[in-house]
């Protein structure tokens, strides 16, 4: 699913342009309530798929997770989704 180029594993070490991503898709998908299909026609890199894609797998729950990627994968998911999560009322006001 996703390579093993996610050296990052906590939400401080998150770059600026994914925190932006995230923060993005999440509040098209969850606070406008688009469907993860209709964005996916939308994106047009493969950053921005990427970040959709774990805005996505906020519908999936950790158990079937560690069941579908690598540990290292798991923990990047992890901060991705820690990070939106601490900032949920922040993007709500988007």
């Amino acid at each position: 699913m996703y390579s093993s180029n996610y050296q990052t594993h906590t939400v401080d070490s998150l770059t600026h342009a994914m925190k932006v991503r995230l923060k993005r898709w999440y509040q098209k998908r969850f606070v406008q309530k688009a469907c993860t299909s209709e964005l996916m026609e939308t994106v047009q890199t493969s950053s921005d798929r990427k970040a959709l894609g774990i805005v996505a797998l906020m519908d999936v729950d950790a158990m079937t997770l560690t069941n579908l990627m690598d540990p290292e994968e798991f923990r990047f998911i992890q901060s991705c989704h820690a990070y939106l999560s601490n900032h949920t009322n922040e993007i709500d006001g988007i």
